[in-house]
């Protein structure tokens, strides 16, 4: 089994590390701004219309603009957005903000604590997954199937939370301490789809291998919340193959019926929502079982984490999941920016191309990383790396960049409408954006990283925009 979770971890490794100065999104197509035609299977709508649940109208300069399921066709509506603040489970208790002078063992305590509060809030959302999913495959209604995006709305913001928080079990096994948590549970920035479309097909998800860890017979791609977030929210009877892949070539899709399709991918979406709930438990138990300790108790004889530096450095690490997942994949491609989006603007590359859930994930996302730079309390009080850097007599550094985090929360809020739909009808506001977090990220591997003394991350090294 451990094997297993090694190959795993460098097979995606190699996908996901940049090599040279640019960091490239790993992706199986080149984002052009148009979609290709896609298979259909029977009832669907005419090529070139948009199925139900599917595609908008084509926008200015023919780039199409995703539509959000459930929505009534104005920019940004839907019936069911994800909540602005997704509910702290009443078992799971905030860390207390402690005060007093700063310390490194202070700040990786609270680091420590603060992950956990996140890991066990998403655990609660994902129990909650199951029962709504189960329920919607049960007694198939509008209701229930409201009631599962619903869900996995507020499981997703608490998980967009959490991702910056990836170290330890949920990092990858060639990190310390990484049991490769984070990939089993959210997979992004490879691509769920086609893998998704094909275990529709051969009902892969009804096996007792879907939720193993050979990932020859059970790819991480067929489940994670990438998974259930096409399962739930795209109606389309279109797959997201190519017309070569054996479920078009041997025509298994086309011989579903639309109902046969939705009803699997009913049963599908609650098998995803088990499997979830089982990695959420794994990393909340993980941590709670030991590896807390581990990673507060540094030193000769653990097994983990031999010096405090060394847990300080995989925690700065996090950090940059600003840089490189925020900035570069969520904002730099859809922007046209990399060479992964050859046109102006890609909107078929955001995060979440089915949903309206983009820019809420973006949020999310700062959240996460405020709680681990400024405090994981009320208003982000507590200790954090801004403490650390007034403590060494760097105040200017963490006002700057306490207030270059406020200017990308101001740079959200001037969206109008998803983030798909700005890309195309008004690019400068995303492109603000993008601005506003390349503030925080030049500081943040420049200035932070010399001033602590603390290592740049592999990803980063070599990366000059």
């Amino acid at each position: 089994m451990v094997r297993r979770v090694e190959l795993f971890s460098a097979a995606l490794g190699l996908a996901l590390v940049a090599s040279g100065c640019r960091k490239p999104a790993p992706a199986e197509i080149v984002y052009t701004g148009s979609a290709p035609a896609l298979p259909v299977a029977p009832g669907a709508a005419a090529p070139g219309a948009p199925a139900p649940g599917g595609a908008g109208s084509p926008a200015p300069g023919g780039v199409e603009v995703p539509e959000v399921p459930g929505s009534t066709g104005s920019a940004g509506s839907s019936a069911t957005p994800p909540p602005a603040s997704p509910p702290d489970a009443a078992e799971c208790t905030a860390p207390a903000a402690s005060s007093g002078a700063f310390s490194k063992a202070q700040l990786i305590a609270a680091s420590a604590d603060c992950a956990v509060w996140h890991y066990c809030t998403f655990e609660s959302a994902a129990r909650a997954l199951v029962s709504a999913t189960s329920a919607y495959r049960d007694e198939p209604s509008t209701q229930r199937q409201t009631d599962a995006q619903q869900s996995f709305a507020s499981a997703m913001a608490s998980w967009q939370r959490a991702e910056l928080f990836r170290f330890g079990p949920a990092a990858r096994s060639g990190e310390p301490g990484g049991q490769d948590l984070r990939d089993l549970i959210y997979a992004w920035p490879v691509r769920a789809e086609c893998k998704v479309d094909e275990q529709t097909v051969s009902q892969a998800y009804a096996t007792p291998e879907f939720h193993g860890v050979d990932f020859a017979i059970s790819p991480v791609t067929g489940r994670t919340l990438g998974a259930l977030e096409y399962l739930l929210f795209n109606s389309s009877t279109q797959n997201r193959c190519s017309a070569f892949a054996s479920i078009n070539a041997g025509g298994g899709w086309a011989a579903l019926s639309a109902e046969q399709l939705q009803t699997r991918r009913r049963a599908y979406a609650a098998e995803v929502a088990v499997d979830l709930n089982t990695r959420a438990q794994q990393l909340l138990g993980a941590w709670r079982d030991g590896f807390r300790t581990r990673f507060t108790e540094s030193g000769p004889g653990n097994p983990v984490f031999s010096s405090e530096q060394q847990v300080l450095n995989a925690i700065s690490n996090a950090l940059f999941y600003l840089d490189l997942e925020l900035k570069d994949y969520k904002l730099a491609t859809p922007l046209g920016l990399t060479p992964e989006c050859s046109a102006t603007a890609c909107p078929d590359a955001v995060e979440s191309r089915f949903t309206s859930y983009s820019l809420s994930h973006l949020r999310e996302n700062v959240v996460g990383f405020r709680r681990l730079f400024q405090g994981c309390g009320a208003d982000y009080a507590g200790v954090g790396f801004d403490d650390w850097l007034r403590d060494v007599g760097a105040g200017e550094l963490a006002e700057r960049m306490v207030g270059n985090l406020g200017g990308i929360e101001l740079a959200l809020d001037r969206v109008q409408g998803s983030l798909a739909q700005a890309l195309v009808q008004d690019r400068a506001s995303v492109l603000a954006i993008h601005t506003a977090v390349k503030a925080v990220t030049d500081d943040l591997k420049t200035e932070l990283v010399t001033v602590l003394n603390l290592e740049l991350p592999a990803t980063s090294e070599g990366d000059n925009d």
